[in-house]
């Protein structure tokens, strides 16, 4: 049986890797035969003329392996399988390496597998044999180190930004998205946050000001009330210098955490080390430990530059406090739930009502605001209904479940009509009770049928459009990367015509084309187009039908020079009521005449800068 955790790539993923390994040109130093994904690393097979071909191995650098590797950028180790390798290809390789963006990683390597149209599983046969742990001194002997073992999934998704080679196709924006997924969490008690950080790497983070614009429109921030206990969050930043980084900056955090504790004694502080203090080996985490113990519960620690190894923020609530209450608690209430990764809005209110009318009490709702009381009664509960959200947030989720029996289920979020019936559906089923899922819905939805049947028929005179890279694929695929939502089956349901414009290159991308269509229940109605560079892309949105374009930039030149609106993961609300204002608030940005007015005024260059005036 295939390995599906296991990809061998096609045409198109060897040319990919044959540009970034330089082994594209005629006069190569070595050709690409095979690419693979085995579980967790990369393996590439090239043939070098006159030699005995060589598989490197690229996998995730941890810092951690006893044996050294042929080549390292710091996100990646590269090793090579056999006594040797080359030394035109070893030359090669390591000038090549060096000019590496230095966002090349673990993540990006297996999107290219992912993406690639012509991917197939990779059958037991063709695995290589288990890499071993070198054994000789002979010099030049190379051979693959034993990896450690690795508790990421591999399905993991390394959040990266930036790519040079395709980042003029990225609309969703999902991978700046997963770079914050511990910044939406706020508390009733509100916290301190603490970067441990030059003022650089703070302008990155997410503000909540409505005067303040971000890169990408965060969902979280959208579904905030206009007094949200996150606005009233105190930060700070150590502001690191180059003389901290010479000196030492423990001095630093040691004055800041003194004063912390002296003048917010019950406040809990989230303390983030990172990558600065990380790269230069400073001891940071135990002057936080030695903090920790005189504040007891007060100090949370969220590494950024270890998120793996320091997985402990909010574990004083999530974990401990839970477990506290654990053993307090008697018997559960059988059709209790609790929600996890709801927002607090209107729309959870109407998710409320909806359970009720089946017959379902919502116990506590956790995350992304915590509060002791709702962690006091969260054992109450028969069953955890989990958001359906990024693999960023797998550690609370697996704070909430450690030392829990309490079943878990993760349906995709409740958008539209047909979505919300699924969503109530999946918690019946997994409670076991009988209950007529679509009467309730029916009557939830009967005062405004008319309405949403109305804006449906106008919708259908519309076509919205997104624009999609082969990486992105897998998120359409699973609304766990877009924020829940199920993007192309939802905008079917509102009742738009859909284009979407795919990068493919040169091999035309059927294998890609059908994934796509195998999430539409009409495929026939969508129009889709291929563009292989910016300039086909730029020409392809000007003559789009579309009056609107899919993008989480908060400002996207790429669509306004082309005359195009935009709308965002944020336009999207959950529930009945939700899938309504939804409709509407999509039809009023399709008829903003704005952009298609005024579209050459917002002309750039293929840098994203203003011509200059002729």
């Amino acid at each position: 049986m295939a390995d599906t955790k296991s990809f061998s790539g096609g045409r198109r993923s060897i040319r990919a890797f044959s540009r970034l390994l330089g082994l594209s040109g005629s006069k190569a130093a070595g050709r690409i035969q095979r690419a693979s994904w085995l579980e967790d690393h990369l393996e590439l097979q090239i043939e070098v003329p006159g030699q005995t071909p060589v598989t490197l191995v690229l996998e995730r650098s941890l810092g951690k392996q006893q044996t050294r590797p042929f080549l390292s950028t710091g996100l990646l180790d590269i090793w090579y399988q056999g006594a040797e390798i080359p030394e035109s290809l070893a030359q090669h390789l390591e000038m090549q390496i060096k000019r590496w963006p230095r966002n090349i990683d673990h993540g990006r390597l297996r999107a290219v597998i992912v993406g690639d149209p012509e991917r197939r599983p990779v059958e037991p046969q063709e695995q290589l044999q288990s890499p071993v742990t070198a054994d000789t001194n002979e010099p030049g002997r190379q051979q693959v180190a034993e990896r450690p073992a690795d508790n990421t999934p591999s399905h993991h998704f390394e959040a990266g930004t930036w790519n040079i080679t395709d980042s003029y196709g990225d609309f969703l924006g999902v991978e700046t998205l997963g770079l914050m997924p511990y910044e939406s969490v706020e508390a009733h008690n509100p916290f301190i946050r603490v970067s441990h950080s030059d003022l650089e790497c703070v302008s990155f983070s997410p503000l909540e000001k409505v005067s303040n614009l971000n890169l990408v429109e965060y969902p979280w921030i959208t579904e905030r009330t206009e007094n949200s206990i996150k606005e009233q969050e105190i930060s700070f930043c150590t502001d690191l210098t180059e003389t901290s980084v010479i000196m030492g900056c423990n001095q630093e955090v040691t004055a800041l955490l003194e004063h912390l504790l002296t003048q917010y004694p019950r406040r809990t502080i989230i303390f983030s080390n990172t990558c600065l203090p990380a790269t230069t080996a400073e001891d940071v985490m135990s002057v936080v430990d030695r903090f920790r113990s005189r504040a007891k519960l007060n100090i949370s620690t969220h590494n950024r530059a270890l998120v793996d190894d320091t997985p402990d923020m909010l574990e004083p609530l999530l974990v401990e406090r839970r477990l506290r209450a654990q053993a307090r608690t008697g018997q559960r209430e059988k059709t209790a739930v609790n929600l996890v990764g709801f927002s607090r809005d209107e729309a959870l209110e109407e998710l409320r009502l909806l359970l009720a009318d089946m017959g379902i009490t919502v116990n506590s709702v956790i995350l992304p605001a915590v509060n002791e009381q709702d962690i006091d009664v969260f054992p109450r509960a028969s069953l955890n209904v989990f958001w359906k959200v990024s693999p960023s947030w797998k550690y609370f989720r697996q704070q909430l479940e450690r030392g829990s029996d309490i079943p878990s289920i993760h349906p995709p979020g409740p958008y539209g009509v047909a979505g919300t019936t699924h969503w109530l559906e999946a918690i019946a089923t997994a409670l076991e009770l009988s209950v007529d899922v679509d009467k309730v819905v029916r009557k939830h939805l009967a005062p405004r049928r008319r309405l949403w049947e109305q804006l449906q028929q106008q919708a259908s005179t519309l076509t919205v459009g997104l624009v999609i890279r082969p990486v992105d694929i897998p998120f359409l695929e699973d609304p766990v990367w877009t924020a829940g939502i199920p993007l192309l089956p939802l905008l079917e349901e509102l009742g738009f015509t859909i284009t979407i414009l795919m990068q493919t290159g040169a091999s035309g991308g059927e294998g890609m084309r059908q994934r796509v269509l195998d999430l539409l229940s009409r495929p026939h109605a969508c129009l889709l187009d291929s563009f292989d560079d910016l300039d086909s892309l730029r020409l392809l949105l000007a003559a789009s039908p579309a009056r609107a374009f899919l993008s989480n930039f908060v400002f996207d030149w790429r669509l306004s020079e082309a005359g195009k609106n935009r709308f965002s993961f944020s336009h999207f609300h959950k529930g009945i009521s939700g899938a309504i204002d939804t409709l509407q608030g999509l039809l009023a940005i399709c008829r903003l005449e704005f952009f298609n007015r005024y579209a050459r005024v917002f002309r750039r260059t293929s840098l994203g800068l203003r011509p200059r005036e002729e």
